[in-house]
């Protein structure tokens, strides 16, 4: 918000540069240039976090043999099950459900002389009971089944057994990228600008996921992933913030949409596409990553943001920007479009110098009485954390539930599919919302507790009878995490307009980079499945959910007008500096 003026021509005639009203009269909130602006960065955006859906897929396995008892098992077709009981203790626990207690079998071998041992009594004389055993010392052979992917990052770098721990280090340590890159995203787009910034960390992520293909270990892989997770993560919350401020506020959900199908729908369902034709994790990355290199011509096909040059002072660089998107969207009949502009630009020049000398008067303290407006404001720090917590509980529910298809039963290719098709309702629904309501707060609490409500209705799986396992684990997930990408939807449009322009991607990303600590956790909470009921991790993210709501009750609403430049706008600034909605 500003300050209120004294009416003056001088004040009348400088606060006629409003981007909004710009965009409206003159550019077109809604043109060729927004169009192609959000296009790109959607496709150019791929989804690496819900990569590990299948490059965790951990088949059920049992330890390599010598070659004399391997040749028998061959020979006579013996069923995978029945080899893993003969050759080793099985744990027939109820915990974690039937997909996930088959993991814990199969890293122990009794203590036999395999060499000389009589192999048709072993495997056709009942289970063996045996007091003496040893881990695997030959390695693991895995079960083929459409169940799993075939080539993942598990399999090839067994990270099973005594190795299992440092899967779910992989996903968290993935996740504290993503929290660096929110951080460093946040404060390279306020202080570098939006273009810039989106191309630099697009070089991190096209060259870091080159070589997370090539990774020699596990290590490697981890620590190449993490710095995709950077490079992915400043694309996803500086391009957000792009398209906010190209557009009004009639179309930031349209634009926001769009942008979300892309990371909701069509990467999570050619990833499942590619998993499916391609059984090795190594090509799988590539193929996932692929689009990110046009990523690399950023920096000559995508414009500054007017706002964040305004909220610069680069008021004349804003007005070349806004003619340059004039001419792209009005092929035709835009004669007195461009003569506004450029009467615009001549007073944007005046304008540049003022605002320049207020800045410098702020800098050096000669006005006591105001506020300087490039220092962060103490009433946005209790919003700051409680969106945080908000945010904190979605990711944490949103991450966990994806990652969660590794836990139910049925194939990983069909679970991963539907899994992408929440993508496509969740989307709509979000614009559908934004469109019809315009405030932010109670549309989000309403789609968060419905979510929770399905999660908790996940329990009534161990009441139904289904001739299909899982089947109200898998409906009651995927109907919840439409309703959480919803969520994520909308929380992409409300957290950025509760700060003005000049602080925007910072706080964005300070908000969501420390609401990846719950991202982070999701992998432990869902490795509960190992020592608890199945199902269990459902509940508990239908638990965070229920707080999360609780929460947003505290935060301020907003409608996506009458958003402010600056925190608190000196009386020299505020006069020509003003866009009401950005």
């Amino acid at each position: 918000m500003t300050a209120n003026e004294p009416n003056s021509p001088e004040s009348d005639d400088r606060q006629q540069f409003n981007v909004d009203q710009v965009l409206e009269e003159v550019v077109s909130p809604l043109g060729l240039w927004q169009w192609f602006i959000v296009l790109y960065l959607m496709l150019t955006t791929p989804t690496p976090p819900t990569f590990p859906v299948f490059a965790n897929s951990s088949p059920p396995h049992r330890c390599a043999m010598e070659p004399r008892v391997e040749k028998f098992i061959q020979e006579n077709s013996l069923p995978f099950s029945l080899v893993v009981s003969h050759l080793g203790p099985v744990n027939n626990g109820e915990a974690g459900g039937a997909k996930t207690s088959r993991l814990s079998n199969g890293c122990e071998r009794f203590c036999l002389d395999w060499e000389n041992v009589n192999l048709t009594e072993i495997f056709f004389g009942g289970e063996m009971q045996w007091n003496y055993t040893e881990h695997c010392p030959f390695g693991y052979v895995y079960e083929e089944s459409t169940l799993y992917y075939p080539g993942s990052v598990v399999k090839e770098f067994e990270t099973v057994c005594e190795r299992s721990w440092l899967v779910p280090i992989g996903t968290s340590v993935y996740m504290f990228g993503m929290l660096v890159g929110f951080f460093v995203g946040g404060w390279f787009g306020d202080y570098f600008g939006r273009r810039k910034t989106l191309w630099l960390f697009s070089c991190l992520e096209f060259g870091a996921s080159i070589g997370v293909s090539l990774s020699p270990n596990f290590p490697a892989y981890v620590v190449l992933r993490a710095l995709v997770a950077v490079g992915n993560t400043v694309k996803m919350c500086v391009g957000n913030v792009l398209a906010m401020e190209i557009t009004t506020a009639r179309y930031r959900s349209l634009l926001g949409a769009i942008l979300a199908l892309g990371l909701d729908f069509i990467f999570r369902a050619l990833m499942a596409l590619y998993a499916y034709l391609l059984p090795n994790w190594r090509w799988l990355n590539l193929m996932l990553m692929a689009t990110s290199i046009f990523g690399l011509f950023y920096i000559f096909l995508l414009p500054e943001s007017p706002r964040w040059l305004i909220a610069q002072g680069e008021y004349q660089m804003a007005v070349r920007q806004l003619h340059a998107a004039c001419v792209f969207n009005h092929r035709g009949n835009r004669a007195a479009r461009v003569l506004y502009l450029e009467q615009l630009s001549a007073k944007a020049k005046i304008w540049e110098k003022e605002f320049q000398k207020a800045k410098e008067l702020s800098k050096f303290g000669v006005q006591p009485n105001k506020r300087n407006i490039f220092r962060p404001h103490k009433a946005m720090i209790v919003t700051t954390i409680l969106v945080t917590l908000v945010v904190f509980g979605i990711t944490m529910c949103f991450f966990g539930i994806m990652l969660y298809t590794n836990s139910l039963v049925g194939s990983i290719y069909l679970l991963g599919f539907i899994s992408s098709l929440t993508g496509i309702p969740s989307t709509l629904c979000a614009l559908v919302v934004y469109r019809i309501f315009p405030w932010r707060k109670r549309p989000l609490m309403v789609v968060l507790s419905i979510s929770a409500v399905f999660l908790a209705l996940s329990a009534l799986d161990k009441v139904s009878i289904t001739p299909i396992e899982d089947l109200v684990l898998t409906i009651c997930a995927n109907f919840a995490l439409i309703f959480v990408t919803v969520g994520i939807c909308m929380i992409y449009v409300y957290v950025p307009e509760l700060y003005p322009s000049s602080i925007r991607t910072g706080a964005f990303g300070v908000v969501f980079g420390l609401a990846r600590f719950g991202s982070m956790l999701c992998p432990y909470v869902n490795d509960l499945e190992r020592y608890t009921t199945h199902g269990t991790p459902l509940l508990l993210y239908a638990g965070a959910l229920a707080v999360a709501v609780f929460i947003v009750t505290f935060l301020p609403d907003t409608d996506g007008l009458n958003l402010a430049d600056f925190l608190i706008v000196p009386r020299e600034v505020t006069v020509h500096s003003t866009s009401t909605s950005v």
